[in-house]
């Protein structure tokens, strides 16, 4: 499987990522939902929600994933992706490319 660190060198995939997940909407789990699945405070969540005028949630959570947990993978984010109810997202982590 590959290292989750592609979705970060990916823009594509990761401008569509942050577009369907970074925004607040009533009754879709988001960042913040899978900022927690990954053991996130809720502190940690708040700010990084605060300073989403400078870097997006999502790419902060993924950056301090890959940081703590060098080893995982895009399945893991896509199994977190589906346990939060949002196959959308895991539909945009298909377009990565196989076997890079």
């Amino acid at each position: 499987d590959a290292p989750l660190k592609m979705v970060l060198n990916n823009l594509d995939v990761l401008e569509e990522l942050v577009l369907v997940l970074d925004p607040d909407i009533s009754g879709a789990k988001n960042t913040r939902h899978l900022a927690a699945q990954c053991s996130f405070s809720f502190a940690w969540i708040n700010y990084a929600y605060s300073m989403k005028d400078h870097k997006s949630p999502l790419v902060a959570v993924l950056e301090g994933v890959v940081t703590k947990n060098p080893d995982w993978t895009v399945g893991h984010l896509a199994e977190l992706l589906t346990g939060i109810g949002r196959n959308d997202a895991v539909e945009i982590l298909a377009k990565l490319p196989v076997g890079v």
